[in-house]
C-alpha cells in the first residue's frame, strides 16, 4: 500500500514550476496551525493534497505508540519521503523544492523537523497535566472576570450617584426656574447615555479578553481563540474601509443636496413673487403660483434623486432594487386617496373653477373664496 502511494505522487507530481504556480498553495495544518504550504498538480489541486497530508498528521499525532524518534526521511520514487514508523506523511517533490528554491533533501530535512515539533507539541497540549493547568488557568480567569464586573458596576453606580447629586446642586442653583430646569435635564440625560455606553463598552472589552483567554488554553478551541480577534476586527475594518471609500460619493451627494436646496429656495421666492403680485407674467395667474412651484419642486427632487441613486451605498443591489420596489407598491396603494385628490386640486387651480374672491356654499357654509391650495380652500364667512 506505501508502494501503490508513493507511485501515485509520483504520477501527480507537476513536471513544471509553472504547472505548480498555476495549481497554486494550500496549507498544511495541524491543531489549528498552519505548519507549511504545499502545491497542487495537474490531477490534483493543492487543497485536497494538503488535506491528506494534514490528516495523516493528526493520526500519527493521536497515536502515542508511534514514537517522535520514528520520524525519519526515506528515499521515494519521485523524491524524499517523510515517514513515520513506515507511514508516509509527505512525499517531497522537485516542484516543492523549486517553489521554496532550495535542494530537495533540505526541504525534507525542514519539514521533517516541522512536522516533528508540531506532533510533539500537539500531545503534550493534550496531556493530562497540561489539561489541569488549562483548567484552573480557565477558573482564575473567570474569576477575575466576575471581580471585575463587580468592579465596574460599583464605579458606575458611584457614578450615577455624583450625577444625580450634581443636577439636584444645578437645579437649586436655577432658583425654582423652570425654563432653567429643563435646560439642565438634557445635559444630565446626556450624561447618563455616555456612562450607559461606555459601562457597555468596558463589559464588551472585558468578555472579549475573558473569551480569548479562555479558548486558548485548550487546544481544541484554540484556533477559535486565535480567529476571535479577526471575527471582531475584520468586520470593524471592512466597515471603515467602505466608509473612507465612500467619502468621494458622500462629498458629492452633500453637493448635490446642496444645490438642490439652494434651488428650491430661489424658485419659492420667485413664485411667492409672483403670488404677492410683485411682479406678473402674461397669461399667468397668481392663485397658479404655489400649485407651479409645487410641481417644479417635484421635478426637481426627482433629478436630484435620480442624480443620487448611482451614488447611494448599495446601489444597484437586488436588495435595494427590491426596497425600492417594495416602497413604490406601498405609497401608491396608502396614497391612493391623497394623489385623487392632489389631482382634483391641480384641475381646481388650472382649470380655473375658482377664484379668489368668489362667493360660494359648500353645504350650509357660504362664504369668500381667500385662498385655494392643493388640498384646502379656505373660505371667510359673513
Amino acid at each position: 500500500l506505501v508502494g501503490l502511494a508513493s507511485a501515485g505522487y509520483a504520477q501527480a507530481a507537476p513536471q513544471s514550476a509553472e504547472d505548480a504556480a498555476e495549481a497554486g498553495t494550500a496549507p498544511v495544518r495541524l491543531d489549528g496551525r498552519t505548519l507549511l504550504m504545499v502545491s497542487g498538480v495537474s490531477s490534483r489541486p493543492a487543497g485536497d493534497r494538503a488535506e491528506a497530508i494534514s490528516r495523516r498528521l493528526q493520526d500519527i499525532a493521536d497515536e502515542p505508540a508511534i514514537t517522535i524518534d520514528s520520524i525519519g526521511i526515506v528515499p521515494g520514487p519521485q523524491g524524499p519521503e517523510i515517514r513515520a514508523a513506515g507511514r508516509l506523511i509527505m512525499a517531497v517533490t522537485t516542484m516543492d523544492a523549486e517553489r521554496e528554491g532550495v535542494a530537495p533533501d533540505l526541504l525534507a530535512a525542514t519539514h521533517r523537523i516541522q512536522f516533528t515539533d508540531a506532533i510533539l507539541r500537539y500531545r503534550v497540549e493534550r496531556s493530562p497535566a497540561r489539561l489541569w493547568q488549562s483548567t484552573l488557568a480557565s477558573l482564575a480567569t473567570t474569576a477575575a472576570l466576575i471581580a471585575a464586573v463587580w468592579l465596574v458596576r460599583l464605579l458606575f453606580r458611584r457614578l450615577d450617584v455624583v450625577l444625580d447629586r450634581r443636577y439636584n446642586a444645578l437645579v437649586q442653583l436655577a432658583h425654582g426656574k423652570v425654563a432653567d430646569a429643563l435646560r439642565i435635564a438634557p445635559l444630565l440625560s446626556a450624561m447618563r447615555g455616555s456612562s450607559v455606553t461606555l459601562r457597555f463598552v468596558v463589559m464588551l472589552v472585558l468578555g472579549f479578553i475573558w473569551l480569548e483567554v479562555v479558548l486558548g488554553q485548550f487546544p481544541w478551541t484554540r484556533w477559535l481563540s486565535d480567529d476571535l480577534a479577526a471575527f471582531f476586527l475584520d468586520p470593524l475594518g471592512d466597515i471603515l474601509i467602505g466608509i473612507a471609500d465612500y467619502i468621494p460619493k458622500l462629498l458629492f451627494l452633500i453637493v448635490l443636496a446642496f444645490v438642490a436646496r439652494f434651488g428650491l429656495r430661489m424658485m419659492r421666492l420667485y413664485f411667492a413673487a409672483l403670488e404677492r403680485g410683485t411682479f406678473s407674467l402674461p397669461g399667468f395667474e397668481p392663485e397658479w403660483a404655489i400649485a407651479t412651484y409645487k410641481i417644479a419642486r417635484v421635478f426637481v427632487i426627482g433629478i436630484a434623486l435620480v442624480m443620487a441613486y448611482p451614488y447611494l451605498p448599495g446601489a444597484g443591489s437586488e436588495a435595494l432594487q427590491g426596497l425600492s420596489v417594495f416602497a413604490g407598491l406601498v405609497l401608491s396603494l396608502g396614497a391612493s386617496s391623497s394623489v385623487s385628490n392632489v389631482i382634483a386640486g391641480y384641475i381646481t387651480t388650472f382649470g380655473r373653477v375658482l377664484r379668489v374672491g368668489d362667493m360660494i356654499k359648500v353645504g350650509d357654509t357660504t362664504g369668500t373664496v381667500s385662498q385655494i391650495r392643493l388640498l384646502t380652500i379656505r373660505l371667510r364667512t359673513i
